[in-house]
């Protein structure tokens, strides 16, 4: 969350500990590292969604959207 913020997107993020699942993004590209506990695990392994304030992504391009 913090790379989106410093360029310049504003996250909607109310717990800041992916407990609460507004901060959800949808991942275009790379599978993040999951440490949300809102994702089921289903959903973790179909990398379509992530919680941006605890999952990062590897690698220098962010791969998410709206």
């Amino acid at each position: 969350m913090e790379t989106l913020e410093k360029a310049g997107k504003s996250i909607p993020n109310m717990c800041g500990k992916g407990i609460c699942g507004e901060c959800s993004l949808s991942v275009l590209q790379r599978a993040p590292l999951h440490r949300d506990l809102c994702l089921t695990d289903q959903e973790k392994a179909g990398n379509t969604t992530m919680m941006c304030c605890v999952s990062p992504q590897p690698g220098p391009r962010i791969g998410v959207g709206p």
